[in-house]
This record gives C-alpha cells, structure tokens and sequence, in this order.
C-alpha cells in the first residue's frame, strides 16, 4: 500500500504585540472605540493590559500604518478613520478581522474594482502575451473546465478560476495588478466558490466565452462579458451596483 505523508505547518504562537495588535482592531473595528478618540499614554495602555511598554509602541506603529490609528505630536495617539487613512494593508487586517468574510458594502466595492481593473488587465494581456503564455493559459483553462459542476467541487474550481486570473493578472505586464489581486486572494476563493453554488453552468459559460475572446486576441471582448456576469451575478444575489 502507497503511503501517504501529510506536510503540517509548524504552529505558530501569536508574540504579545500581535495580541495588542488583534484586541485593538476588535475594539475599533467593532466600534468600542470610536473614531476620535484619544488613547491612553502607551504606560497607562502597557500597565493596564499587563504588557511591555515596548510592545505597545510597536503595537501602535503597526496600527498607524494600518491606518487604524493617528499619532500626533505633542497631542497623543488617536483612533483614525480607516477609511480615510487606511491601504489594502487596512483591508486585509479587516477581511482576517472578520474571518475571511466581508459586509455587503466591501463585496460590492471588491466587485467594482474588478470591473475596473479586470478588463484593463485583459486589455494588456493580450498586447503583451506570447506562444508560451497562451499555452498556459489554455492549460489553466482546461484544468478549471475538467472539474465536476457540482457543489461538492466548488471549492477545487475556485481555486482553479483564481489561478487563471491571478496568471492575467501577472502577464499583463502591470506589478500591482497582481499585487493588489493577490491581497484578495481567499475573498476571492470566497467569492468564486458561491459563484460556482449559485451559477455554476452559466459560469462555465461565460468563462468559456471570456477565454475564446482572449485567445483571440479581443480584450476589449473579454471586458465587457466579465463586467456583464458581474452586474448580473450582483442583481442575482442582492449586490446592486
């Protein structure tokens, strides 16, 4: 009999500023503290919390930079509006907040950045795509259309589908497309995987259309069917744009 060796990840041990860090962003996140507020000094924040005084101002400098909180000189620290302050770093420190789930207002505002950039990134890809980058994509394309239409499977062609964007992504020349594709990455499995429960055989579809236009060198084409599936897909499950 074949043997099998399963490869675990060493458990890590969250350190203590990680602690800091999580239990402040529950507090802001969930809005017991406030936008405006002042903090305490990080003495009073490190006796109170029985922690280092070093751990706290580390804490808070990765706090400010996920635009959770504002320092300001010779006043104190403050909590920030992350929507005005924060960065994808923000967003991801929410989306891990939440469990990898998203409210209604992020979908809808992660979809529309798709309609934006996606098409670009289609536009580009076949501008700069070569023999060996249309092989790959026919081979990434073929993976995702061999696995079974049903929901058992769902999370196997999520995967699939966001390799073969994320490969777009990576072609089309553009650093930060990939970059920032990659940051959403298990909100997209999320979103491909209740894709593929709710529509699964018009996705199937509308993929196999997107990817004959982008063989054939039409972008522009690929665009506007992915845009269409989109608005649909939102009228479908309540996500108006």
């Amino acid at each position: 009999m074949e043997e099998y060796i399963l490869k675990f990840e060493s458990l890590k041990r969250p350190t203590i500023k990680e602690v800091f860090i999580n239990k402040m962003e529950s507090m802001i996140l969930s809005g017991e503290l406030p936008v405006g507020e002042k903090l305490p000094s990080e003495r009073a924040m490190a006796e109170e919390m029985n922690i280092s005084k070093t751990a706290v101002h580390d804490g808070l400098k990765d706090l400010e930079r996920f635009g959770f909180v504002k320092s300001v000189p010779k006043q104190g620290t403050f909590v920030a509006d992350y929507v005005e302050t924060g960065s994808l770093e923000t967003l991801t420190e929410i989306i891990k907040y939440n469990n990898n789930r998203m409210d209604a207002q992020t979908y809808r505002s992660i979809l529309e950045l798709r309609m934006v950039l996606e098409p670009l990134a289609f536009q580009r890809f076949v501008q700069r795509v070569t023999p060996a980058d249309y092989e790959k994509l026919q081979e990434l394309f073929d993976i995702a259309e061999k696995i079974p239409a049903d929901a058992q499977h769902a999370g196997q062609w999520a995967d699939a589908l966001f390799a073969y964007h994320h490969f777009i992504y990576i072609k089309s020349g553009n650093n930060l497309f990939s970059l920032i594709y990659n940051t959403f990455k298990q909100v997209s499995l999320l979103h491909f995987k209740k894709y593929c429960e709710t529509r699964r055989d018009q996705a199937a579809v509308c993929i196999a259309r997107l990817h004959k236009y982008l063989l054939a060198g039409d972008g522009d084409a690929a665009g506007s069917i992915l845009m269409e599936e989109i608005r649909r897909y939102c009228q479908l499950t309540g996500l108006e744009l």
